[in-house]
């Protein structure tokens, strides 16, 4: 009895060993690579850069970032598309996509292209949109005489004290 007990118990602990190994060789290897990042960013003039290929650019970003958050978007109704709540997420996935999109046809982020996809998103999803703001009203006038007051008459004192500071110490 207590031998099938302890198989468990021993199964158990085996996995959280893989599991704490694991974690330990993910976590050196993505140290390590933060450090061959560092080197490939200090060495990079030695490679020969691939130029930006901005049609391919454009048609990638309309089929796999454009066109998943079209869907999205389409599935809700306009009212929802000014609530920042509802948006957030496939608005986040669209930015996210688009960069690694540019990193992955060795493009500047953002670039023409990626400005030309948000300004069309804006254009036809959040046109409509305006921010609800408070009417400002000016304060009192006593209040705005005071705050401008009292600095001004501070300053011929505090002129004054320093001056006299000054002649103290010679």
């Amino acid at each position: 009895m207590q031998e099938r007990l302890a198989l468990p118990l021993q199964t158990k602990m085996t996995k959280m060993l893989h599991l704490l190994l694991f974690s330990a060789v993910l976590w050196g290897w993505s140290t390590q690579t933060h450090v061959e990042e560092e080197e490939e960013f200090e060495y990079q003039e030695r490679y020969i850069r691939v130029p930006c290929n901005e049609n391919l650019m454009q048609e990638y970003s309309m089929m796999y970032c454009w066109e998943p958050f079209h869907m999205v978007m389409s599935e809700l109704k306009e009212e929802a598309w000014c609530d920042w709540n509802k948006i957030i997420g496939p608005y986040n996935d669209l930015s996210n996509c688009m960069e690694k999109l540019a990193d992955l046809l060795r493009c500047f982020f953002p670039n023409p292209t990626v400005q030309e996809l948000f300004v069309q998103v804006h254009a036809e999803y959040f046109g409509n949109c305006t921010a609800e703001e408070e009417d400002l009203m000016d304060p009192p006038q006593a209040v705005v005489i005071t705050l401008t007051v009292v600095p001004v008459c501070l300053i011929p004192f505090l002129v004054a004290l320093v001056v006299w500071k000054s002649n103290i110490q010679e």
